[in-house]
């Protein structure tokens, strides 16, 4: 369970303490759970692997994107403007994902399926900045911090 105040958005500041100091990071697409366990739409999900998460900017359904439940979507991660990840989700079958996410845990609306690849193999110290971008949903653009 993450809890809210691990949460950032699109623009916000991720908070690491002092003794997060192995902390790496990865972009993916989130799939967000609709009623009956449908699809209702994708976003944009950052992981910090000590319990930070990003998500946003917007929700994009699938009627709205290329491909509908299964589109091809570019994803550009950037750390301090250096590109580290550059991929797309045309190898993902997030239908599939989602049956076999609700196979072991119960799903709800507005639940978050992450959908993504290997994370960048890198260290975050304070000051770097993340950039992740999906052309057709948008971009994140979020500093580290270290808090005391």
């Amino acid at each position: 369970m993450t809890r809210p105040e691990s949460f950032a958005g699109p623009r916000d500041a991720i908070a690491l303490t002092q003794e997060s100091v192995a902390a790496t990071w990865k972009a993916e697409l989130a799939v967000v759970i609709g009623r009956l366990g449908t699809i209702a739409g994708f976003s944009i999900l950052n992981e910090v692997t000590v319990g930070w998460l990003s998500l946003g900017p917007a929700l994009v359904t699938p009627d709205e994107l290329p491909g509908g439940l299964r589109p091809r979507l570019a994803l550009h991660s950037f750390v301090d403007g250096r590109p580290v990840q550059k991929t797309d989700t045309g190898d993902l079958d997030f239908a599939a994902l989602v049956h076999r996410v609700a196979q072991r845990v119960r799903l709800e609306p507005g639940d978050v399926v992450a959908a993504g690849h290997d994370e960048v193999p890198l260290l975050l110290s304070e000051g770097c900045v993340l950039e992740t971008e999906i052309h057709e949903i948008g971009f994140h653009e979020n500093v580290v911090e270290r808090v005391t």
